[in-house]
């Protein structure tokens, strides 16, 4: 996941080295986002923490009660109501996605040219070293620790079936082919990152285009959402990849975007404004665990809720990337250090938080204490991810560099 990274799933660290006239300027980096994507990474840790527990991974299946008393009345406050984005996973993931499309595409949107060689080289080597290490991790900690746990979620036990190195690294080292699974259910979202990466050039190409027609863009790009929303057998391709384009899109119209925000959240009620769209944007984002059909609704009620609560995500998001960049309160508390470093840190901590926890939890046997667990799980993943980027990003990033500027010689060769 920029981090994702998630740019979903990357570092702003990672931002392609501009090459020689007339390739692209380097666009000046944006330190709130950097914290905007250490904070989204840390919901993630939170949510697969939160899931060891049998009570409130209940909330994620079909049908589910979360029973009565006190404890029941805590557990539907943090499931149903605008609370789930402290846990909010794959709300987070969504973040990330137009947060890698705003990220990857703002170097290029004033560009007379593409560098292809050193955008590529450099990309591949930032995503791929980092997650063969990971996963190679995530393999050997499963094949060490995943006898199920009595009274475990579903989610956790979900994790205890045979282990397949071979197949494991093949499905998911590639990540282009389909990738997640019991060994690390995160890498699902770094394929769509991956894809998105490969098609970068190509989306650019689509928004400059589509935006001189900006309502019929949008309404495209709802439309192509909605296909698989309204019909499950289509690929999901078709729901993910366009939230990258509307992270695009927002990358070409920055300017417009800056001039909106300014006039939005200045003048006399400024404050007034940027109060409501910060009640706003939490009620966007959980849409879908406020606005719940209940089962006895037809099934074509229940997709048309989910396209509008999918939307919903969608302009949430949106919403809070402009906040994080415009507004003074949130940029001056996403650029303090501890998110910094977790935003910095942030592809790391995605791809190693979920094997580390969950081998904690079969480690330690636990279906009860979420409080103590989460927070153990949250420190145990951050220290790995510390160690990790000493000794596998930083050289990363550092490899990343030096293959880009031996692509940058080609590009300039070409022209």
């Amino acid at each position: 996941m920029q981090e994702l990274g998630p740019d979903s799933a990357v570092a702003a660290a990672d931002r392609p080295v501009a090459s020689a006239a007339p390739s692209p300027a380097p666009s000046p980096r944006i330190s709130s986002l950097d914290g905007l994507r250490g904070l989204a990474a840390l919901v993630v840790v939170i949510h697969h923490a939160m899931m060891v527990s049998p009570n409130l991974a209940k909330a994620y299946q079909p049908a589910s009660d979360a029973g009565d008393g006190v404890q029941g009345l805590l557990q539907r406050a943090l499931a149903y109501t605008p609370l789930h984005l402290v846990w909010g996973g794959g709300e987070a993931v969504i973040v990330f996605f137009v947060l890698s499309g705003y990220v990857l595409a703002l170097p290029y949107t004033k560009a007379r040219s593409f560098p292809l060689h050193e955008y590529y080289l450099k990309r591949l080597v930032r995503l791929y070293a980092p997650l063969l290490v990971a996963l190679t991790g995530a393999i050997a900690l499963r094949l060490w620790l995943h006898d199920p746990v009595d009274g475990g979620s579903w989610w956790l036990n979900g994790h205890a079936v045979a282990v397949r190195p071979l197949y494991d690294v093949w499905n998911n080292a590639t990540l282009v082919f389909g990738a997640g699974g019991p060994t690390t259910s995160v890498l699902w979202s770094l394929r769509w990152e991956m894809v998105f990466s490969l098609l970068l050039p190509l989306f650019l190409v689509v928004v400059r285009v589509g935006r001189t027609q900006p309502v019929l863009f949008a309404l495209a790009i709802l439309g192509t959402m909605a296909i698989p929303i309204l019909n499950p057998k289509v690929d999901e391709s078709l729901r993910y990849l366009p939230v990258f384009l509307i992270g695009t899109w927002l990358a070409f119209d920055h300017d417009a975007v800056t001039a909106f925000a300014k006039r939005f959240l200045g003048g006399r009620r400024g404050r007034m404004r940027a109060t409501a769209a910060y009640v706003m944007v939490p009620v966007l984002i959980t849409s879908a665990w406020t606005v719940r059909p209940s089962d006895q609704q037809s099934e074509r009620f229940i997709r048309v809720v989910s396209l509008f609560t999918w939307t919903s995500l969608i302009v949430g998001s949106v919403a809070l990337i402009v906040l994080a960049i415009h507004h003074t309160s949130m940029r001056n508390t996403l650029e303090r250090r501890p998110l910094q470093w977790l935003g910095l840190r942030s592809y790391g901590l995605y791809l190693l938080h979920e094997p580390l926890l969950v081998a904690l939890a079969f480690l330690t046997a636990t279906t009860t204490h979420t409080g103590p667990f989460v927070a153990a799980a949250v420190v145990l993943s951050l220290v790995a991810t510390a160690a990790f980027w000493r000794g596998v990003e930083q050289p990363s990033i550092a490899l990343a560099r030096r293959v880009g500027r031996w692509g940058r010689t080609f590009d300039s060769a070409a022209r």
